[in-house]
C-alpha cells in the first residue's frame, strides 16, 4: 500500500494536479480534477483507504472514488450496449474535462464537467456534472458510534449534481442519475 509521501510523488511524476483537503481529525483527502474529479486518496495516518492503479493510469480505471451515471445499459444506457454484451466509458465523462468551480483551501472543493453523450437509442444529451467534496461536512449520522470511540473516523460529505443543458426533458420517462463508486484496497495491497 502506498504511503502518502509516495502517493504524492506519483501524482507529481504523472503531472496530475490535485487538491488537498484536511479534516478536523488530521486525515487527508486528495481530489484530482484531471481524473474525473475523483477522490484518489483518503489517508488516515499514512494509509490510503482507496485502491489506486499501480501505474496511476489517466483514464477511467485510475481507481479511487469515481462517479457513475444511470442508466448504465439497456435501451437508454450510456455504458453498456443495449444487449449488455459490450461496454465503454466515454472519455468525455471520465476522465472528462473537469475544472475547479469552488474552493475553500483545505476545506472543500467543487469540480465541474460539461459533456455530451449518446444513449443506446442514439439520443444525444448535453449535461453538466458538478461534484463537491468536503471533509467534516454534514456530520449527521443516524447511528450511535459511542461504543467505537477508539476507532479513527472520517466523515466526507459529497454532493453530486447532474444538470440538463437542453430544453427537452431527459430520458423519455427513464430515471437518469449519478452515484459514487469506490475502490477499496484489496488483499494484495494490504500491509
Amino acid at each position: 500500500m502506498a504511503t502518502r509521501k509516495s502517493f504524492l510523488r506519483d501524482l507529481k511524476k504523472s503531472q496530475l494536479e490535485y487538491v488537498e483537503l484536511i479534516s478536523e481529525s488530521g486525515a487527508y483527502v486528495y481530489v484530482v480534477p484531471q481524473l474525473g474529479g475523483r477522490i484518489l486518496g483518503v489517508f488516515l495516518e499514512n494509509e490510503n483507504l482507496l485502491w489506486v492503479h499501480p501505474k496511476l493510469t489517466t483514464d477511467w480505471n485510475a481507481g479511487g472514488q469515481r462517479t457513475w451515471y444511470a442508466p448504465v445499459g439497456g435501451e437508454y444506457g450510456i455504458y453498456f450496449s443495449e444487449d449488455w454484451n459490450h461496454w465503454k466509458v466515454l472519455p468525455a465523462m471520465d476522465p472528462g474535462n473537469y475544472h475547479i468551480v469552488e474552493r475553500m483551501d483545505g476545506k472543500l472543493v467543487s469540480v465541474e464537467n460539461d459533456f455530451s453523450v449518446y444513449s443506446n437509442e442514439a439520443y444525444q444529451y448535453h449535461l453538466t456534472f458538478t461534484r463537491r467534496t468536503q471533509p467534516d461536512g454534514n456530520k449527521h449520522f443516524p447511528y450511535d458510534l459511542s461504543d467505537f470511540s477508539e476507532l479513527k473516523k472520517l466523515h466526507i460529505s459529497f454532493e453530486h449534481r447532474l444538470r440538463n443543458r437542453m430544453d427537452q426533458t431527459l430520458g423519455h420517462e427513464v430515471g437518469y442519475g449519478v452515484w459514487c463508486r469506490s475502490s477499496p484496497p484489496g488483499p494484495s495491497s494490504s500491509r
